[in-house]
């Protein structure tokens, strides 16, 4: 089974800025190279099957982040299953067991924000933030969607269908063309 990381984040760090003395064109750069930067207290939390949760608290913005890193990415898929994880990525935003992708959407949007999913090399991001207060709904949407997918037949197909079709376009472009043949030989 794949290790799944949880982070959960409220607004994790800060900066104290020292800017006496510097002309506004300067305090840009300056700022950023005189500032004491430091971040906030961790702590942490392994549950039994090996999931790990990491709080980072910062009560100056009434604000809750959930981030969820998959440990696995382009980088492992089987040459045979190539595109797996854009694949899996996209079956993830079409819906749940009980909720359809309008339905989960609708819901994120009545919180004031939306679901993030990012494939990566190396890992997938699923992430998602709203408003403190409504803590409890956001984490059970965004349980539903890690923990339910629905990976229904229809959107298996439509997405597949869909991929294909811009696998083949990429040839009409010679620029993308080409960025896929340098990727293969790097």
């Amino acid at each position: 089974m794949k290790k799944l990381f949880l982070i959960l984040i409220l607004v994790g760090c800060s900066a104290k800025q020292k800017v006496a003395g510097l002309k506004h064109n300067e305090r840009n750069s300056e700022n950023f190279l005189n500032s004491e930067f430091t971040l906030r207290p961790m702590r942490s939390l392994t549950l039994d099957k090996g999931l790990k949760i990491y709080f980072i608290q910062d009560q100056a913005l009434p604000r809750v982040s959930l981030q969820l890193l998959v440990k696995v990415g382009l980088v492992q898929e089987a040459k045979d299953l190539d595109g797996l994880n854009a694949f899996t990525v996209h079956l993830l935003e079409q819906g749940t067991q009980k909720k359809s992708a309008p339905m989960i959407a609708e819901e994120f949007g009545q919180l004031g924000t939306e679901l993030n999913i990012t494939p990566g090399n190396d890992f997938i991001m699923l992430s998602v933030d709203s408003l403190s207060k409504d803590k409890t709904k956001l984490l059970e949407l965004f349980s539903d969607v890690v923990l339910n997918p629905a990976f229904k037949a229809q959107e298996i197909e439509r997405i597949r269908s869909q991929i294909k079709a811009q696998m083949e376009k990429k040839i009409d472009n010679p620029s993308t063309y080409t960025d896929d043949q340098i990727e293969k030989f790097v």
